[in-house]
């Protein structure tokens, strides 16, 4: 099912496939592929020749707990596997000819403090990007152009620098009170649940 926008030709959407954005563009020979959900998104664009893999959900918050613009959008010439999940509480930015290989990667751009506060932060990839299978890209991260993620990958920093990466490396980022600290300076807004919602600055 699709909301009114700008559909490119030759546009495939497999069976069980549903979009749910308040504006779509949609450039040429773009395929979904099956059982394929994408939400609750305010801007969804994908650019020509790309193509969006079977099982994958690119699901924006609810109305009602949204801070950021909702916004998921694929550059030329990309691919994305199978199964991979897209949290798109703040924007989701993918460069072109940039490969999501495999399944289950996970890209979050949203997560939570020990006292419930939500703390927001969008992704951003540059072009000529690969990332393997199974990694998980955490709230706020850039990566930048011609780098290569190697699959099982826990990306919680940003990336400027062209290369090879690949760790599953577990840190301490700091006290209870230095995280809050760190909050002190961020933008934030208090939702309709009660809950306190932070936007992260880029790293």
């Amino acid at each position: 099912m699709l909301y009114p926008g700008r559909i490119g030709k030759d546009f495939e959407i497999g069976w069980l496939s549903f979009i749910f954005s308040k504006e779509i563009s949609i450039g040429t020979g773009v395929h979904i592929k099956r059982n394929v959900k994408i939400r609750n998104l305010d801007v969804l664009k994908i650019d020509d020749s790309c193509e969006i893999g079977s099982g994958c959900e690119i699901h924006g918050v609810p109305d009602n707990i949204q801070f950021q613009k909702r916004i998921f959008e694929v550059g030329k010439n990309t691919g994305i596997g199978s199964s991979h999940y897209f949290d798109v509480a703040a924007p989701i930015q993918i460069g072109s000819h940039v490969i999501i290989a495999g399944f289950q990667s996970q890209f979050f751009t949203h997560s939570f403090d020990l006292n419930s506060d939500r703390m927001d932060g969008g992704i951003r990839i540059g072009n000529h990007v690969y990332i393997g299978t199974r990694c998980l890209v955490t709230p706020g991260i850039k990566i930048c152009s011609q780098a290569v993620i190697t699959g099982m990958t826990t990306v919680n920093k940003s990336i400027s620098e062209t290369g090879v990466y690949s760790s599953s490396t577990l840190f301490r980022r700091g006290s209870v009170r230095e995280y809050k600290q760190m909050l002190a300076h961020c933008e934030a807004k208090v939702l309709s649940t009660g809950q306190t919602a932070f936007s992260l600055p880029s790293e």
